[in-house]
């Protein structure tokens, strides 16, 4: 059994819940805390409704937090494949509870038995003896969905790990889209997020607590980088790659972005009602207009802000024209491609806002 090296334990968010819940953390097992007032504190902070903290015991050590033998860490990772396939509460984030005890940050469930084989096989992951540890899952599953992941592991993380690669890939293609420089893969595309972040001009916009929007995320460069600058809710939407970007969000513990795997445009309409979102503050359309259906109406409802457009090969006077019959605000940004040599992969990048109505 090859062991998953992780990298050194990230800042953990601190919440607070008073003594009254306190109380009700278990001194041994693991214990789920829901309260109105905590819901009302959880949507707040995550833009979600219907959360729960599961609370570990004051013997899991803060600084290296295991359960049962596996990193908590591990167990998050693993939890969020299973709730991929509809079979585990989703996990959102790791925390400290009143400065006392690591916690997660997950969807609320209510009581109920599945199985879960076929997921331990789709993804590669096993248990130190599987018919011992069997009975003990299955009692612990809460509304059909499993909720101890203590006991499970990656039997080999390397390769799954590389495995992502080829899941954030184009059909028919072994390469990303976009560069995934974590993993040291190399993208269609030639320059990264931070090139492209520039000519964009990211830093020209607050992304603190706002809702972002990526149409045709591929494997979720922007949706990761639109949380790394503060964003709230991040909604990544692929026909193609959506399985692939989560799990590599997953991988990399970016655990609080949204991945749809919608047909566009005649699926715009599931954004909202798999969200909750109306509107988003800022939506990115990064060289994916002619895939998504152009700029529809059902789009133009889901726009808040700011729209981040970026052209492919048609000429930037085309795309000014077409863009200024949606939003009052045009601003021509430049190019997003200047560093490469091919004059023709050239994007111009457009930032609207004011939409017409």
């Amino acid at each position: 059994m090859k062991k998953l090296v992780l990298e050194p334990f990230p800042n953990l968010t601190e919440i607070s819940i008073g003594e009254v819940l306190l109380e009700k953390v278990a001194p041994r097992g693991i214990s789920i805390i829901e309260d109105e007032a905590l819901d009302g504190l959880l949507t707040q902070k995550y833009g979600r409704d219907n959360l729960c903290l599961r609370v570990f015991p004051p013997k899991v050590d803060l600084q290296h937090p295991e359960w049962k033998g596996t990193h908590v860490v591990e167990c998050t990772k693993i939890q969020n494949l299973f709730a991929w396939e509809g079979r585990a509460p989703r996990i959102y984030d790791l925390a400290i509870v009143d400065g006392k005890h690591f916690a997660q940050v997950m969807d609320h469930v209510e009581p109920r038995a599945e199985a879960y084989k076929r997921i331990m096989q789709k993804y590669n992951i096993d248990l130190p003896d599987y018919g011992y540890y069997h009975k003990t899952i299955t009692g612990s599953c809460v509304d059909g969905c499993l909720t101890d992941f203590g006991h499970l592991y990656f039997r080999d993380p390397e390769s799954y790990q590389e495995s992502l690669v080829g899941k954030c890939s184009p059909k028919g293609r072994n390469v990303p889209q976009q560069p995934i420089p974590e993993l040291g893969a190399r993208g269609i595309r030639e320059e990264g997020v931070e090139l492209r972040a520039s000519a964009l001009k990211l830093d020209e916009i607050d992304f603190k607590n706002k809702s972002v929007l990526d149409i045709g995320c591929a494997g979720g460069a922007f949706c990761r980088e639109a949380v790394d600058r503060g964003a709230q809710r991040v909604v990544g939407v692929d026909n193609e790659t959506a399985g692939g970007a989560y799990e590599l969000s997953n991988w990399l513990g970016y655990w609080n972005i949204d991945y749809l795997d919608l047909r566009l445009p005649r699926q715009y309409y599931e954004i909202t009602q798999r969200t909750g979102l109306h509107k988003f503050n800022i939506v990115l359309l990064l060289a994916v207009t002619w895939h998504a259906g152009g700029i529809p109406e059902e789009l133009l409802r889901l726009t808040g802000d700011i729209v981040l457009f970026e052209g492919k090969r048609d000429t930037r006077e085309e795309h000014e024209r077409t863009l200024k019959e949606h939003f009052n605000s045009v601003e021509f940004l430049g190019y997003s491609s200047e560093m490469l040599k091919r004059a023709e992969q050239r994007r111009p990048v457009f930032r609207c806002s004011k939409r017409k109505k």
